[in-house]
């Protein structure tokens, strides 16, 4: 018997017209995908994205992660979305996201505010593991005139 003959799979690649190495490359294919899909970041927007602005995200962010618009969420699912989200996209956080929803925060690590500022963040009442950012100066420039 020749090594190369019987060998499906030789150096992890797999030997042309060799149907176990068909199914080899596309499980390695499947399981690729399958790690993208697992690794993509789940982003919860919390304010009421414009049609423009819901499409940019999906545009510029959709490939790469998961998009939910928590106003396009039933209420009584809103706690299962917050649990799942690794990342918050928050315009005004206390206005869109209630004191009691604060537990369901855990998976969260990172909220970016749009606005310019952060003062208006309930820092003490979150999980201590999550990230802040604002957006200093945003508006520095239409509001000096």
């Amino acid at each position: 018997m020749s090594l190369v003959k019987d060998a499906h799979v030789y150096a992890g690649e797999p030997i042309c017209g060799s149907p176990t190495g068909s199914l080899i490359h596309q499980l390695r294919k499947n399981t690729r995908e399958i790690r993208k899909e697992m690794d993509k970041q789940n982003i919860v927007v919390t304010f009421n994205a414009s049609p423009e602005v819901k499409e940019l995200f999906l545009e510029i962010l959709g490939s790469e992660a998961s998009l939910t618009f928590l106003n396009e969420i039933p209420p009584v699912q809103r706690e299962q979305f917050l649990e799942s989200a690794n990342i918050l996209l928050s315009w005004n956080f206390p206005r869109e996201i209630q004191p009691q929803e604060y537990p369901h925060l855990q998976q969260v690590r990172f909220i970016q505010l749009l606005s310019a500022g952060a003062d208006h963040m309930p820092f003490a009442d979150l999980p201590s593991h999550i990230i802040v950012a604002s957006n200093p100066g945003a508006y520095a420039a239409p509001m000096s005139e």
